[in-house]
């Protein structure tokens, strides 16, 4: 974008030499690098207080629930992308939007967390239960 804007503020004075289009093409990276660094400064502000309140959110929400698994990771992500749509005043769409990316987010990061629990050899409540619940289907089926 920094680049057509350059090419927009000084279309009045388009050089006729060739010396002239490479101080052009010069200026004109200068200008690009110099709106990249200033976006990346700004981005680089923004995300350390919504990653700080997810981290918050899920290690609130684990403290709640007394475990650890996917599903606070989740709520904490969830949580996250309505503050940020909030703090945003997103329309109705794009606040959705945020909620599925969330979700999405929230769900992968849980997952893969789990993953590293149970690689170090931490039981889970819900892997627990399922291989509970396979345990007993397996026993009706041999019974029936």
């Amino acid at each position: 974008m920094a680049a057509l804007r350059f090419r927009a503020e000084n279309s009045h004075r388009i050089p006729t030499t060739t010396r002239g289009w490479y101080f052009y093409h010069k200026s004109k990276h200068y200008y690009v690098m110099y709106a990249a660094m200033t976006e990346g400064l700004k981005m680089g502000f923004m995300f350390p207080p919504v990653i700080l309140s997810l981290l918050y959110f899920e290690r609130t929400v684990d403290l709640l629930r007394g475990r650890q698994d996917f599903l606070s990771t989740v709520i904490g992500s969830l949580s996250t992308a309505g503050l940020f749509s909030l703090k945003n005043h997103f329309n109705l769409p794009t606040t959705m939007h945020m909620a599925r990316l969330g979700l999405v987010g929230g769900l992968a990061f849980g997952f893969i967390q789990d993953l590293h629990a149970l690689g170090r050899g931490k039981r889970l409540d819900y892997v627990e239960y399922l291989k509970g619940i396979k345990g007993k289907i397996r026993g009706d089926a041999a019974m029936g």
